[in-house]
Order: C-alpha cells, then structure tokens, then sequence
C-alpha cells in the first residue's frame, strides 16, 4: 500500500483532536453529499468487508510524528523523564528510535 501525506489547512480552532474516525466521517459525508446513495454504498462496501482501499491515520502536527511507547523503554535513564512527556517528535528522531 502506497502511503500519502496530506496536509490540512485549518482556519478555525477545533473542538476535537483529528482521530482517524473523526477524518473518515467527515470524508464520508462529503462523499454522501456529493453523490448517489448507490455510489456511496458501494464506496463503504470495501470497509465493510474487511478489504479498505485506504486508512486513515489520526492527524498530528506538521513534520512530528507520535512519540512510538519503545522511546520510553530505549532513552538512557537520565532523559526518560524528559522524554515521557513528549507527544510528538520530529521525524529524524523517530527514525533513530
């Protein structure tokens, strides 16, 4: 599966954070808007049986990516501290990790 990297422009503040859910349910209804109610059937017919053509990751920040939990368990002692309270880090340093 080829991976994509969108990038969402936001011009008003959000009431929730981008959970992959939220994202799809909101393509869903401007898919839902915008066509047939066949099309869209069919469009949903791959995710109900198991075999989606795409998935959706939860949104983050521009160039971060989530904290994997092994950063944790592979800092040495003294920056775990620090290092538990991050969310997000840069891409550089989750290809290290």
């Amino acid at each position: 599966m080829k991976t994509y990297k969108i990038k969402l422009v936001i011009k008003d503040g959000l009431i929730t954070f981008l959970h992959a859910d939220t994202i799809f349910g909101h393509l869903c209804w401007v898919y839902a808007h915008s066509a047939d109610e066949r099309s869209f059937v069919e469009f949903l017919k791959p995710f109900k049986e198991g075999n989606p053509p795409f998935v959706i990751s939860d949104g983050f920040p521009a160039e971060y990516l989530p904290k994997p939990f092994i950063a944790d368990l592979t800092a040495p002692e003294e920056k775990r501290k620090d290092i538990k309270k991050l969310e997000y880090i840069s891409l550089s340093d989750f290809n290290r990790i």
